[in-house]
């Protein structure tokens, strides 16, 4: 409600990929379905088209544990205000 500047403003002026115009509960399904799959955003819409063998496929990889922190993590210790998030997410 206090921003200086909308969000697709802020997002270019921090070098941060978005996207727009998508139907993203779609995009939710596909990825519920097939798993991440490769791809990329591309700006240039006349840039040749990748080749996806040479592109590193995300589920050989445990994404989850690479990104999650191994132990808890306390911000602002002996603050009297109390915060607490638990991330509950899950991957079928």
């Amino acid at each position: 409600w206090n921003a200086v500047s909308s969000l697709g403003d802020w997002m270019k002026e921090q070098g941060v990929p978005g996207l727009s115009g998508i139907d993203t509960r779609l995009l939710t399904k596909k990825i519920r379905d097939h798993g991440a799959m490769k791809g990329r955003i591309e700006i240039d819409l006349n840039a040749p088209v990748p080749d996806f063998s040479k592109i590193e496929n995300p589920n050989d990889r445990h994404l989850v544990a690479e990104v999650s922190t191994k132990e808890v993590v306390v911000y602002g210790k002996g603050n009297p205000t109390k915060v607490i998030a638990v991330d509950c997410g899950m991957k079928y």
